[in-house]
């Protein structure tokens, strides 16, 4: 499985947009999620998340219909053991396939 990075709109020198200078962001808390607090700020971590979307909202800005959502994680899986950044995508998708047949992402 190969993971999709977010597309980041480029930036204008009129452009004063949160949507295009920021990436999008999530909050964990180590109550929901205790491997965060073994974690470090900035390190580079793979998770897969098992979302339900809530709520949906659309506008036009000029000729750009823009769309946003929000989202309740009902389920993850942190990559642990082999750093999934090392692996090749037969290695993950072995990982990930596993990881579905042992329950962990249902």
């Amino acid at each position: 499985m190969q993971m999709q990075k977010p597309k980041m709109p480029k930036m204008g020198k009129d452009t004063m947009s949160v949507d295009t200078t920021m990436h999008p962001s999530i909050h964990f808390s180590s109550k929901n999620i205790p491997e965060i607090a073994d974690w470090k700020v900035k390190g580079k971590y793979k998770i897969i998340l098992d979302i339900v979307q809530t709520s949906k909202s659309e506008r036009i800005i000029g000729n750009e219909k823009k769309v946003d959502g929000n989202f309740d994680i009902v389920g993850y899986k942190s990559m642990s053991g082999k750093d999934v950044m090392e692996m090749d995508e037969k290695e993950f998708d072995e990982y990930f396939d596993k990881s579905v047949a042992k329950g962990h992402l249902a």
